[in-house]
């Protein structure tokens, strides 16, 4: 039903996501000379939902369809690829983790500009009492899409999933190989079918839309936020702690493209193609599952690469490491 990069490439990216993320996770607990106070326990957030988003991108492989006015999302293979009530429940839950990145990276937003707002330090800048608050961000978030997902995979309106199937099943059959009855699949249709149906489909389609807006907005606006008031304390800052945030701009110009290029420019494609009614086929579906397969991994190497604190011990490693071998090798010389 897929390609072979298709199949392998998000694969090889999930082993990628959890070297790092554990890597992550082991050098933040771990060394208390990073001097990160709470902040550390956010950044184990951060991981921990990016592990939950690459074992769902595992064990959870899906595709997506266009056939003229319809938009479908299938679970291909893995463990729960049998039709069933739950693995469909999973494939909503799968869908839903694409909006988790911008929850994550809406913690990591506030800390900053809580931190540059306050002149707190990372010890104090993120209360315990905040994580409770990031946890139910996130399953709301998440909630919002697995809860539409849910509304497209349901036969409240009667007739609705026959109807669509009628509408994309020969067209799925013809590319795939598979009756589409037999699949766990969400699908919209936004013309060619019932009005009841087409109404259905372009009202989800809008809440996935501005939800996901609505999220782009906010980190623009905290990214907006934390620039402007770096620019009103540079004079009152010395070089060092300039260059600092300078460095600080430029990972969270980056957090803000990375989701933007892997997770919504993707997804919005797909869905825009089916809206005017123009089909596509298994390259576009390719592209759009690996780069989102990618975002896991690329989040903690964001933070690695400009946070000075982790760039310093991460560096330290490769050194040491680089010194232990240089040390161990015994050099022969000509008698």
């Amino acid at each position: 039903m897929i390609s072979a990069a298709h199949y392998y490439i998000p694969k090889v990216n999930g082993l990628i996501s959890f070297l790092i993320n554990f890597y992550f996770i082991l050098i933040t607990i771990q060394n208390k000379n990073l001097n990160l106070g709470n902040y550390r326990y956010l950044l184990c957030y951060f991981s921990i939902i990016n592990l939950i988003c690459t074992l769902f991108d595992i064990l959870v492989p899906i595709s997506v369809h266009g056939y003229q006015y319809s938009f479908l999302a299938f679970i291909v293979g893995g463990p729960f690829v049998q039709k069933s009530e739950i693995h469909t429940l999973l494939l909503a839950i799968r869908c839903g983790l694409i909006s988790a990145a911008y929850s994550i990276l809406h913690c990591h937003f506030f800390y900053r500009w809580k931190l540059l707002r306050n002149h707190d330090t990372p010890k104090n800048a993120v209360s315990l009492w905040w994580f409770p608050c990031f946890f139910l961000h996130t399953t709301f978030l998440t909630g919002i899409w697995v809860a539409v997902s849910c509304l497209l995979m349901q036969t409240f309106l009667m007739g609705a999933n026959e109807e669509k199937f009628g509408y994309v099943g020969e067209s799925f059959l013809e590319v795939h190989g598979v009756d589409i009855r037999e699949v766990n699949v969400y699908i919209s249709v936004y013309q060619g079918t019932s009005y009841a149906t087409s109404i259905l489909s372009y009202t989800l389609f809008s809440i996935f839309f501005i939800t996901s807006n609505i999220s782009l907005l906010i980190l623009i606006i905290l990214r907006h936020l934390i620039i402007q008031m770096l620019n009103k304390n540079k004079d009152k800052m010395s070089k060092n702690v300039r260059s600092l945030h300078q460095q600080l701009i430029k990972a969270l110009t980056v957090q803000l493209v990375i989701p933007s290029v892997v997770c919504l420019i993707p997804s919005f494609l797909t869905w825009l193609l089916s809206l005017f009614g123009i089909s596509f086929g298994g390259w576009l579906s390719d592209i759009a599952v690996v780069l989102y397969s990618v975002f896991p991994f690329l989040d903690p190497l964001c933070i690695i690469t400009y946070v000075p604190a982790f760039r310093r011990k991460v560096t330290k490693i490769f050194s040491k490491s680089e010194s232990t071998f240089q040390s161990n090798v015994i050099i022969v010389r000509p008698a």
